[in-house]
């Protein structure tokens, strides 16, 4: 079959081709910041990198890549910390056509096999603790090029060894949008880590909404948390920094080093999870730190309270707030500002209205259902403002997972037109206004006593106790009839929190729901 001009491979195609023009038309402008070592009174230690540097770092390693016959059609498993070599590694190997394929180093060793079995790579790039495992473990026993980043290890080559010329014209590999470009794995806190599949049109896609909500160029310079998300301002020319911060372990994050580093830099953006903007802005507000670059802020990833959103805006008055409602395989969905979501009143969490390009119902689906008739969703949505699961389909939304098709089945549904459409889980509401109100996940609704319960609700009136620093109302093998874990905010008493969260349960009549008081909560 001839390929018609919609489906043709171009070089447009390929996210590195567009991180690539950058390393010719500005290569003087710094690309990289990685932390290296820091202590309490600052980073102490750095990796920089130009673009041109960085062209010159991908250039060596798509060489070597080819040399070892990697390109279009192999998986490519990079699982070692973040450095340049991280990141020149990760464009090469799209730049030769083949699939990019993070694992997570925070992940369980059962789940990081798991993750190597479903995505079977051609090659990986990992650390010796890894690749000793070999003799015992087929999942990397079975991988046909094994590179270690940090040690000798029988039966793998040096990283070196994937180092190729500098100066290689680096000729960027034609793909289709359908291509297999980019893996991500979910980490399995919920059962089997699952290879979230974004080929090169859901890259571009996922891309190009996230500038859209939170608009960036070549002249901000970004904090990131993520690795993954960095890739996002490389390909607008954007300066990257690092966080400086251990990434197997995101509790190891230090605000005040964070906020010296982003004041030294003059930061503009600066995008994380709520937990890590909420620790930033304690520090900056307690010490009165302060960023005075700083533009724009962006986050998601969890629900974002209304009091985080007030006091992020009050901290860095010179800084605008969006937060994104997302997930791996649809992102963003929604977006709104910090200031509309402090003023929404809204049982839940208020998420704003969904973004260009993306298609949403919120409806009652019946479980295993995997195409629809020529009805449509028409039988199955449920009322305004009554809460159903949310449902969604646009370019930004993977259609597979690489992990088979009992995932796939579970999440996916297909439409009259032939359109995939990804269920989320989340339950929530949608306005007649248009904007969206999350209330909790398919697998997380309690049942307390007769009743079910809705968990976001009933945890962000009790989130906005003074007293109370984080809550989660749960059900588990020990309190199977549900029960309220509160954290106490710094300075109160347990006691405090406790009775805090006893009185909204009483206004809501679930006082026969216990509350426990305990020094942290997983995250």
């Amino acid at each position: 079959m001839t390929a018609t001009a919609t489906d043709a491979p171009t070089l447009d195609a390929n996210l590195a081709s567009r991180i690539l023009a950058w390393t010719a038309q500005t290569p003087d402008t710094t690309a990289l910041v990685i932390p290296r070592e820091w202590d309490e009174s600052g980073v102490t230690a750095a990796d920089e990198v130009t673009y041109g540097d960085l062209g010159r770092h991908v250039a060596e390693f798509w060489d070597g890549l080819g040399r070892h016959g990697i390109g279009k059609g192999d998986r490519v498993v990079v699982l070692f910390p973040v450095g340049v070599d991280l990141f020149a590694l990760a464009l090469a190997t799209l730049a030769r056509g083949a699939t990019l394929t993070f694992v997570d180093m925070s992940m369980r060793p059962r789940h990081i096999r798991q993750a190597l079995g479903t995505a079977r790579p051609t090659a990986i790039v990992t650390v010796a603790r890894v690749l000793r495992l070999a003799k015992l473990v087929p999942e990397v026993r079975s991988i046909p090029l094994k590179v270690c980043t940090d040690a000798a290890v029988s039966g793998a080559v040096a990283l070196d060894a994937l180092r190729g010329d500098p100066r290689a014209r680096i000729e960027v590999t034609p793909v289709r949008p359908a291509d297999e470009a980019l893996v991500t794995f979910t980490t399995g806190s919920t059962g089997r880590p699952k290879g979230a599949d974004r080929n090169h049109g859901v890259l571009a896609g996922q891309l190009d909404a996230v500038m859209a909500a939170f608009p960036g160029g070549d002249r901000d310079v970004d904090l990131s948390v993520q690795p993954v998300g960095a890739l996002a301002d490389l390909a607008v020319g954007a300066t990257c920094l690092m966080a400086p911060m251990d990434y197997r372990d995101p509790a190891s994050l230090d605000p005040a080093v964070t906020l010296a580093l982003m004041a030294k830099w003059d930061v503009t953006r600066l995008g994380a999870a709520p937990h890590f903007l909420d620790t930033i802005e304690q520090h900056a507000r307690e010490s009165g730190a302060r960023v005075a670059s700083l533009r724009h802020l962006f986050t998601g990833g969890a629900p974002v309270s209304a009091q985080l959103c007030e006091r992020l805006l009050d901290t860095f008055p010179g800084a605008s707030g969006v937060v994104a409602y997302g997930a791996t395989e649809a992102e963003p969905i929604a977006v709104s500002g910090f200031a509309d979501i402090a003023a929404a009143h809204v049982d839940g969490y208020h998420v704003g209205c969904p973004v260009a390009g993306i298609r949403l119902v919120v409806v009652d689906l019946p479980d295993g259902i995997e195409e629809l008739g020529p009805e449509g969703f028409d039988p199955y949505r449920v009322a305004a403002g009554a809460v159903g699961e949310i449902v969604v389909s646009g370019p930004q939304v993977i259609s597979r997972y690489i992990s088979g098709d009992a995932a796939a089945r579970a999440t996916k549904v297909v439409d009259g037109e032939g359109a995939i459409w990804h269920r989320t889980g989340d339950l929530g509401r949608l306005h007649a206004d248009g904007s969206l109100e999350l209330v909790g996940r398919i697998a997380d609704v309690v049942h307390a006593g007769t009743e079910d319960v809705m968990p976001y609700p009933v945890e962000r009136e009790i989130g906005s106790d003074p007293h109370i620093a984080w809550v989660a109302l749960v059900c588990h093998s020990a309190a199977p009839d549900a029960e309220v874990l509160v954290v106490p905010a710094e300075g109160a008493t347990p006691a405090a929190a406790r009775a805090g969260a006893e009185a909204v349960l009483m206004r809501r009549g679930l006082e026969g729901i216990p509350v426990v008081a305990v020094e942290a909560l997983a995250l």
